[in-house]
C-alpha cells in the first residue's frame, strides 16, 4: 500500500453515511474489487476542517487576544507542521503496517484529488465515545470488570505503539472503536509523530497533555499519551469530559 493521490469512487462505493467525528466523515463502503462487499469504514478528512481546528486551538490555548498577523503568522507555522507531517505519517504507517489485535487496520490510504485525506479501515459498531455515552443515557454506567478490560486493550495497543517508536498524540474516545466482539481498536492515527521528540500543537484540547498546550515549542515524548489515557479512564468512570481536577 502507497500514498498517492487518486479518485476515491473509482475504488470503493459508498452505502451510507454511519458518523461525524472531530477530523471528518466516516462513511460505510466496499472495494468494487470485492466479491464479497465486506464492509469498510472510509473516513475522509478535510484540510480546509484540520486547519480550522488548528485556528480555533490556537485562540483557546491563548489567555490575551491574538493580532489578526500574529494569529496568521502561528496557523500559518501549525499548517505546514501538520501537512508535512501528516503526509510523512500516512507514508511511514502505509509501509510500516502496524499490525495489532487493539490497532484498527487500515487497508488503504490516500489522498483525493479534492485535497481530502482518506483512509479505509475495518468497520467498527461504535467509538468509545458513543459506547459510553449510551450507556449513561439508559442509566447503566459500566462495571470496574467493564472499565478495566476497555484499559488493558487500550494499553495493549499503546505498549505497542510505543515500541514501535510512534507517538499516537491524540488518543481520545472517538478515536477508540468498539467492535461487535467487544474488542477495542484504537485508529485514528493522523496526527502519529515517529521519533522520541515531538513538538506540534494536536489533538483534543480536553485531552492532551500541558507540554502540548504550552506553545513553548517544549518537545514532549509518548508519556502524552499516557496523560490522554488517563483523561479517557476519567470518561469511561464518569460519562463526562470535565478534567480540570485531574
Amino acid at each position: 500500500m502507497s500514498l498517492q493521490i487518486q479518485d476515491t469512487l473509482s475504488k470503493y462505493s459508498q452505502t451510507k453515511k454511519v458518523g461525524k467525528g472531530f477530523q471528518g466523515n466516516v462513511y460505510e463502503v466496499w472495494d468494487i474489487l470485492d466479491p464479497n462487499k465486506k464492509p469498510l469504514a472510509e473516513k475522509i478528512q478535510s484540510l480546509d476542517e484540520i486547519y480550522g481546528k488548528i485556528k480555533s486551538s490556537i485562540i483557546n490555548q491563548h489567555q490575551q487576544p491574538l493580532n489578526s498577523e500574529h494569529l496568521k503568522e502561528q496557523v500559518n507555522k501549525e499548517k505546514q507542521k501538520i501537512t508535512k507531517e501528516i503526509l510523512r505519517m500516512l507514508r511511514e504507517i502505509a509501509s510500516i503496517q502496524l499490525k495489532h489485535l487493539n490497532i484498527v487496520e487500515i487497508h488503504d490510504s490516500f489522498l483525493s484529488n479534492e485535497s481530502e485525506f482518506i483512509t479505509i479501515s475495518e468497520l467498527a459498531e461504535e467509538d468509545l465515545y458513543h459506547f459510553v455515552q449510551n450507556r449513561f443515557n439508559e442509566r447503566n454506567s459500566l462495571t470496574c470488570q467493564q472499565v478495566s478490560m476497555i484499559l488493558l486493550q487500550i494499553l495493549n495497543a499503546l505498549e505497542y505503539i510505543h515500541n514501535k517508536n510512534f507517538i499516537h498524540r491524540d488518543i481520545s474516545p472517538q478515536n477508540i472503536l468498539v467492535f461487535e466482539d467487544q474488542s477495542i481498536k484504537i485508529c485514528d492515527f493522523g496526527f502519529v509523530s515517529y521519533g522520541e521528540q515531538t513538538q506540534n500543537l494536536v489533538g483534543k484540547l480536553d485531552y492532551i497533555a500541558p507540554e502540548v498546550s504550552s506553545y513553548e515549542d517544549q518537545s514532549y515524548g509518548n508519556s502524552i499519551d499516557i496523560w490522554s489515557l488517563g483523561i479517557v479512564l476519567y470518561y469511561l468512570c464518569t460519562g463526562s469530559t470535565y478534567n480540570k481536577g485531574i
